[in-house]
């Protein structure tokens, strides 16, 4: 307690004296009578215009020699006496006491100390009136913000982007529930934030997590609104749109069993994102007397923006008259997935028959191997022996096909006589590979060249296995499975830095052993995209190999260099490693399990290394096997002094 009175200059040579033994923080106070507790009052943080919890202040009457009554308790501005049990009351001598409530709501940022004023009826000493110090600091936010804005670049449509962290803090020494956090803007919809419910313990922080997954393509934009400040949103919608031209093909007059020209079909990614093919077939009315190849589209596999590829059709009809069918293209377009072409042709007499009319192939097999021989038929279908000179494979792929046991080489065919041909389907490469069998003839009747359509499909063989991609700030690591199978000879590895790899060649082949590729010497944010490929020897074509469809990663090096984002770890102290960033007060991090804050930590450096155990929020953590963690870094330039997130990388520990 400190008396104003006629003493007030011995008050004041104690307070030099405390003050210069003490530095500078809580007055000390003059002996008397009356006494209080807590001596000072420490409210320490609140923020503007947020009242405090209430702290009881007892006065008591430890070394009167009369009983004191109290006439009166009040605070100073910022201040206020909530519940006054004291005015009104007397304290008899030898301890007699009461209490009062006080609390603290800061007008303005910065300290803001004050006094609780009691008047009393001791009059033994002349000192009526006696001063308690109140302390506190006001700060603008309850809560500050780090990490944004937050950019998610490209995502296709109706896909879910992976997510990203904002982070509360609760900057005063108060348990506080920051409101649940809003998205409003124009693109509201497309972002859906997530965390910081209940309430976040004095100076603690907590996570909000964003994820984006646009509604439309283009520029998409919106408001995070959390503890009331705002950060911005923004990210990039994306698709692939298929196009396919011509839209119909007449192949006008064409006598039976005799293949027409080849027409192409042209597929075109006018989208914005990248396409996959899928496949094309045909259905329709007459389905068999059209062939359709798509070696192209099958080599390309997927069309970058404005990229382009061609599927060949050819028409042999089966039968005299009209013949009609339709041409699907399937692929990822997410608004039309299959593409359509009408295709037409009129066929005109002929003098052989086939059985059966076209030949397809039902079961698909891998490329480089062989399916069950099917028995094509001939037959004279005119009145006059006809004269067999050959037989011979040709069209789109002849040499995907084989051909055995001819009975036809070398015969007449009297009329309605017939002759037999085993053909064996033998992929070289994946897709749907047509074909067409000849028969040569020297009859009556012209033509004397006739074919009979083969149509098969080969898939590609088997891809590697467990197929894994990790990236740091300049190199990635990408680890597999390799097949099994007799065949197989080799994994290989591709990388390209504009799209997807579409082969083995496309692009640079990364060294590598033991179903482990370290590809280093990256460039620092950076995307780069692999293709992880099988390569197996051919059981049908000497020489020849054939390679799976390929695992695809992306990956993007960033500003984490160790651990590498994905990495699966059996170090439970490993080193994190980042590249240096502008920043003017060092560094901040949050490690979280789950989406659970387990760590928030400050450094000067770029590396930080991970400790056995730590203490945070009272509680001991440490890094566990069979959990996975997020380490996001934060930096603090001069432009963003609050701080702004620059790079995370997950890993689990094994």
């Amino acid at each position: 307690m400190r008396r104003r009175s006629a003493l007030a200059l011995l008050a004041l040579l104690t307070f030099a004296v405390a003050l210069a033994s003490a530095g500078s923080g809580a007055m000390a106070f003059d002996p008397g009578p009356l006494g209080a507790q807590p001596d000072p009052v420490a409210f320490n943080t609140e923020a503007v215009g947020v009242t405090t919890p209430a702290k009881t202040v007892t006065f008591s009457n430890d070394t009167g020699t009369v009983d004191i009554g109290i006439q009166s308790v009040h605070a100073s501005s910022n201040y206020s006496v909530d519940a006054d049990n004291c005015t009104g009351q007397t304290l008899a001598q030898g301890g007699g006491s009461c209490t009062v409530t006080v609390t603290f709501t800061p007008g303005s940022p910065g300290t803001a100390n004050g006094t609780l004023t009691v008047t009393d009826d001791d009059t033994t000493d002349g000192i009526t009136s006696q001063s308690l110090d109140l302390t506190g600091t006001g700060v603008a936010d309850q809560f500050s913000v780090t990490g944004g804005p937050l950019n998610f670049n490209d995502q296709r449509v109706g896909t879910m982007s992976s997510a990203q962290s904002v982070f509360i803090t609760n900057d005063t020494d108060y348990g506080a529930n920051p409101p649940a956090p809003t998205v409003t803007g124009a693109n509201a919809g497309d972002f859906d934030a997530t965390g910081c419910t209940g309430i976040v313990a004095a100076n603690a922080s907590c996570a909000v997590t964003v994820a984006f997954a646009p509604s439309a393509t283009g520029g998409r934009s919106a408001t995070l609104n959390i503890a009331g400040q705002q950060v911005g949103l923004s990210g990039n919608g994306t698709n692939p749109n298929a196009q396919v031209s011509p839209g119909s093909i007449d192949f006008g007059n064409q006598p039976v069993h005799v293949v027409s020209q080849t027409q192409t079909i042209t597929l075109a990614n006018s989208g914005t994102a990248p396409l996959t093919y899928t496949g094309v077939g045909v259905a329709g009315a007459d389905p068999g007397d059209f062939s359709v190849s798509d070696t192209g589209c099958a080599a390309v596999g997927t069309l970058a923006p404005a990229d382009t590829c061609g599927i060949t059709v050819a028409f042999n009809p089966t039968a005299t008259g009209a013949r009609t069918a339709v041409v699907s293209v399937t692929d990822s377009d997410p608004q039309n997935g299959t593409q359509t072409v009408n295709v037409s042709g009129m066929g005109t007499p002929s003098s052989v028959g086939f059985s059966p009319a076209s030949l397809t192939y039902t079961n698909p097999i891998p490329a480089g191997t062989a399916s069950p021989p099917h028995v094509v038929t001939v037959q004279n279908l005119t009145s006059s022996p006809m004269p067999i000179t050959g037989t011979a494979l040709g069209g789109a792929n002849p040499k995907n096909f084989l051909r055995s046991a001819d009975t036809c080489t070398g015969t007449t065919l009297q009329p309605n006589a017939t002759c037999t041909i085993r053909v064996t389907f033998t992929p070289s490469a994946v897709g749907r590979r047509t074909a067409v069998l000849a028969v040569r003839d020297t009859g009556a009747v012209a033509p004397h060249t006739h074919q009979v359509t083969l149509t098969g499909r080969a898939t590609a063989p088997n891809n590697p296995k467990r197929v894994r991609g990790t990236v740091g700030c300049g190199s990635a690591t990408v680890t597999w499975v390799s097949p099994t199978a007799t065949r197989f000879a080799a994994t290989i590895v591709v990388r390209n830095h504009t799209r997807y790899p579409r082969n083995p060649g496309d692009g640079t082949v990364v060294a590598h052993k033991a179903g482990v590729a370290h590809d280093r010497n990256l460039k620092h944010f950076t995307s780069y995209y692999y293709r992880v490929f099988a390569k197996y020897h051919s059981l049908t074509h000497k020489g020849q190999v054939n390679y799976s469809k390929g695992v695809r990663l992306h990956e993007r090096t960033g500003e984490i260099c160790t651990p590498q984002n994905g990495a699966r770890l059996r170090n439970l102290r490993p080193r994190i490693t980042w590249l240096p960033h502008p920043t003017k007060n060092g560094y901040a991090f949050v490690l979280q399990r789950g989406r659970q804050t387990i760590w928030i930590d400050y450094t000067h450096r770029t590396a930080w290394q991970m400790p056995a155990s730590w203490r945070y929020r009272s509680s001991t953590h440490r890094l566990g096997r069979g959990h996975t963690y997020t380490f996001y870094l934060y930096a603090y330039p001069r432009a963003h002094p609050k701080g702004v997130f620059i790079g995370k990388t997950t890993f689990t520990e094994r």
